[in-house]
Order: C-alpha cells, then structure tokens, then sequence
C-alpha cells in the first residue's frame, strides 16, 4: 500500500529524514518571519537600546533627563510617580510646587516621582525656564515624540500616573480636588494622589484608581493618541 518504501527500508528511512529536516527548518524560518514582523510592526514596543528610543516607562526602562543625567526605573522603589507637566499651563504651574514637596516627603518612603514633559510648543528653552521657575528637582523628562503620553493616554497637564513596583498602573488622575474646571477652591477637600500612595505602601489596592485630571488639554501630533 506504501509504494515508495516497498523497495528498502533504508530509502524510506532517509527519505522520512529528509522531510522531517526540511519541515524543521521551515518551521524555524517562518517564526523567524513572523518575529521580524512583529518587531518592525507599527504598534510593536519600542526597544530601550534601540538607537535613543526609550521604553514604555516601567522595568527596564532607561532615559536621560533634561540635565544629561540617566534615569532609570528603580527596582527597589514601591512606586513611580509620572507627573505629565506643561510650561505654560497656569494649572501645571500651580500643582509643580506642590509636587516637589510630595516627592521629596515620600522620596524615603522609595516611592519615586519623574516628570513628563512632551507638549508640542514645549522647547528646552521654556522648559528649562519652566524648572528655574517652579524649582522642581526630581528627575524631568523630555517626551518630544510623545510616546510616554501617548502609552499613558494622558489628556492634561497636570495629571499623574502612579505605577506600582510592576510597572502596573494603579492610579491615574488629579493630584487633588483644589482645581476643577472652572472651579478653585481655597483648599483642596481631597487628596487623591497621596490616599493612592498611602494604599500601595500598604499593600492596599487604591480605592479611587481613576479620577479626572483639570488642566489644559494636551495636543498631540498628527497620530494622535496611542499612535493612531
């Protein structure tokens, strides 16, 4: 019934060989291919060492500030702060100080707190203005492409993004209720983004992971949100 192996047992054997090499290697090549493609692909993650492309903000992730030094994700950190800042926004302008002070009343608490700056109109010049003016010293970045606020999602200067030691977002949102569009109270009557980091020091999930940010809108390049 088997024509082809009738003759010799040794023909058929090297003959089955032969197919079975041949169907390896061709498995090989095409997860090879469909590797690259997922690599070069447009919505695959951008790869810290990759040329100055850096990484999602979260583990492994590397970048130099606007002063030249390397910031880097802290492993032993409880928690990154991202803080998405506009020079010319008065509601950034008001929330940096206030900022500052929460980054350096947790800084030994490991919780650590990066700055985000990536609006379109937002060169080094005003950024720089924008620091000396708001004496904000932990470290700031320069999103000029947009891509940690497009991975964010963020939509307003200032909102903030809490990520846990995981990288995991666990809170996104106002700092605090003082400033609401429209509104400014004389204090603010909660504080959102120190009760969130009150939870993750206590191994605690945040009870109020999403609030809505009140601040300028962020415009985006021509792609748009998420690279769309």
């Amino acid at each position: 019934s088997f024509p082809l192996c009738s003759e010799s047992f040794s023909v058929c054997f090297m003959i089955a060989h032969r197919l079975m090499v041949s169907g390896r290697w061709l498995v090989i090549a095409g997860f090879s291919i469909l590797l690259a493609i997922g690599m070069l692909g447009p919505n695959a993650p951008t790869c810290f060492g990759r040329g100055d492309r850096p990484t999602p903000i979260g583990p492994g992730w590397s970048q130099n500030t606007v002063g030249g030094e390397r910031c880097s994700w802290d492993n032993a950190a409880k928690a990154h702060v991202i803080c998405v800042l506009g020079c010319e926004c008065p509601v950034a302008r008001f929330y940096a100080s206030r900022l500052q002070k929460l980054a350096e009343a947790y800084d030994t608490k490991g919780i650590r707190f990066v700055a985000l700056m990536g609006l379109i109109q937002d060169d080094m010049a005003k950024i720089e203005e924008f620091l000396k003016d708001t004496e904000i010293s932990f470290p700031v970045i320069r999103d000029q492409e947009q891509m940690h606020l497009s991975h964010l999602k963020a939509t307003r200067t200032p909102e903030v993004f809490v990520l846990d030691q995981s990288g995991n977002l666990v809170y996104r949102g106002r700092v605090d209720d003082q400033m609401a569009p429209g509104v400014k109270r004389n204090q603010a009557s909660t504080q959102e983004l120190t009760n969130a980091l009150e939870a993750v020091l206590a191994n605690r999930p945040v009870a109020t992971p999403i609030t809505d940010a009140a601040g300028c809108l962020i415009a985006f390049h021509k792609k748009g949100v998420g690279g769309t």
